[in-house]
């Protein structure tokens, strides 16, 4: 059970988290509620009267540059510290990066993806993913990909991937992750915006660690490429079957 808070305008992340929310009404006896902000006053005195698990913004509902706005709202409110997503159109990596270091956990970029969101927003709203729940589903391989250091991705999801390599990743560090898989065009690597979840001693490659990392800000287009690769590395899985 999770309450959060909207604000900003579009109505398309609303309508994804009240028919998400009904759903597990009816299935689970699942009670969340959704609030929605539509001017820095309402937003205010939504955070003065309730407790809010997640806070969604909406960039273009902001009266200045995000980063500003997040540190601002950082002095007036110091107490609250759960996550702060950031919805919007900006697609530049560098400038999303900036964004996730000055203190937004996430940033969505719109229009919405529903599975994704609903995926994000259990592990923010509860710390950890729901293997009840997942709305994305992974599948595995073996690509060549860097982390600024050379690695192999074994497994790969929209949401999330893991990456087997010789050097450990801090927890909670950012970072970008170039691989085939994350472009459009054969041989060519593209890149995402990661942030490590998890790291630990692989299982079958002695002195090597498997690093889960889950994807930060990713365009549409690059969930595009994503998916693309899914559906041909579950091609070939079924063609070698």
């Amino acid at each position: 059970m999770a309450a959060v808070l909207y604000y900003g305008y579009d109505d398309k992340l609303p309508e994804i988290f009240g028919r998400f929310f009904e759903m597990r009404k009816s299935d689970a006896g699942e009670i969340n509620s959704l609030t929605r902000a539509a001017d820095q006053k309402k937003l205010d005195e939504a955070l003065d009267g309730m407790s809010f698990d997640v806070v969604y913004i909406d960039q273009a509902a902001l009266d200045k540059p995000p980063i500003e706005w997040l540190a601002t709202f950082q002095k007036r409110r110091p107490q609250f510290k759960n996550p702060i997503i950031l919805t919007g159109l900006e697609r530049d990596p560098a400038k999303i990066m900036k964004m996730i270091e000055a203190g937004f956990a996430d940033y969505h970029v719109n229009p919405p993806d529903k599975p994704l969101v609903l995926e994000k927003f259990k592990v923010y709203a509860t710390g950890h993913r729901d293997s009840s729940l997942k709305q994305v589903y992974s599948l595995k391989m073996s690509q060549a990909a860097d982390v600024a250091r050379p690695g192999f991705l074994e497994d790969l999801s929209e949401f999330e991937c893991h990456f087997r390599t010789s050097h450990q990743v801090p927890v909670g560090e950012l970072v970008i992750l170039y691989a085939e898989s994350f472009s459009a065009t054969a041989g060519v690597r593209g890149a995402v915006l990661c942030r490590c979840s998890a790291t630990v001693e692989h299982q079958s490659f002695k002195g090597q660690y498997s690093v889960t990392l889950y994807f930060v800000g990713p365009t549409p287009e690059v969930l595009t490429d994503i998916r693309n690769a899914l559906r041909k590395a579950y091609a070939a899985s079924k063609a070698q079957s």
